[in-house]
């Protein structure tokens, strides 16, 4: 694998829907591997778009390095590199 895209700690994909991320769902979710990440990530920017299509809505989603432990403390979005940032809106 490249090694620009290689993390030992995992991938972190934040989903951010809706004009309030917290009334929305916005969620993270961790990966061990890129391959899970991306896939994970593509679906759910296929899915936001779909829905773009009834309704109008402010939707992100974003992969970044990060270990699985960043998932039960406070920590900034994203807190590591970056790989992946779709959003539909400036």
């Amino acid at each position: 694998m490249n090694e620009l895209t290689q993390s030992k700690d995992g991938y972190i994909v934040f989903d951010e829907s809706g004009t309030c991320a917290l009334a929305y769902g916005a969620a993270e979710k961790w990966f061990k591997t890129y391959d899970e990440a991306i896939n994970y990530a593509l679906e759910k920017v296929t899915k936001n778009c779909e829905l773009f299509k009834d309704r109008i809505d402010f939707n992100s989603v974003i992969v970044y390095e990060g270990s699985e432990e960043f998932m039960h403390q406070s920590h900034s979005i994203p807190c590591g590199k970056v790989l992946f940032w779709w959003k539909n809106h400036k």
